[in-house]
């Protein structure tokens, strides 16, 4: 029997990141489906996810930067920095400082709520230093659980639980993917990593 696939995109008061969203799902479904779904983007670093979803605000019609310079403080001074992500679709223009998370989604794991939910704070906290020249801070976190290769026959069990953790994180949207063609897939250090989930959160202006 095919495994279900599990997909969703959770923005209740901003259409804007439902849309934003709902196509970085599509990019990523894109970019595992050109490589016959024997590799993908969140098997790799930060810097891989970030590009993401800055290729959903290009497939969308807008614009992005990835790893841009922007002075930021240190002691009592600042210093040059990098800022994540800036993008701009029509109107709308936001800019992101992002962490990575490998969360475990084993039968003994729990929850990834609290943790995702600091990886936010600390974002947020970064983004806040940074200028925003009228655009929109936001804070954001891609997990991409994984599972140790003996706990393959249960990933759809696994994945289900861990899902149902991800609402209580805090956050202004949402969205993951776990494609059926990649459950099943095992990476180069002989884990499963299913599918990956993103976390905004605003750190208002």
């Amino acid at each position: 029997m095919r495994s279900p696939y599990f997909k969703s995109v959770n923005s209740p008061a901003d259409p804007f990141l439902r849309r934003l969203l709902s196509k970085w799902i599509g990019v990523n479904e894109e970019l595992a489906r050109s490589l016959k779904w024997k590799d993908c983007g969140w098997w790799n670093n930060e810097r891989a996810s970030v590009s993401a979803l800055a290729g959903a605000a290009w497939c969308l019609g807008g614009t992005a930067i990835e790893e841009y310079s922007e002075n930021k403080p240190w002691r009592r001074g600042q210093y040059q920095g990098q800022v994540d992500l800036y993008l701009s679709i029509g109107s709308k223009r936001l800019i992101m400082e992002a962490k990575q998370s490998w969360p475990s989604c084993s039968s003994r794991a729990g929850s990834p709520a609290g943790d995702i939910d600091e990886l936010l704070d600390e974002a947020c906290a970064e983004v806040r230093k940074v200028r925003a020249g009228g655009a929109k801070r936001f804070g954001a976190v891609f997990a991409a659980p994984y599972l140790p290769k003996r706990q393959r026959p249960h990933v759809d069990a696994r994945l289900h639980e861990w899902i149902g953790y991800l609402n209580s994180v805090p956050c202004s949207a949402s969205a993951w993917l776990f494609p059926p063609e990649m459950r099943q897939l095992i990476a180069s250090d002989r884990y499963l990593y299913p599918g990956v989930a993103v976390f905004l959160r605003s750190a208002r202006n």
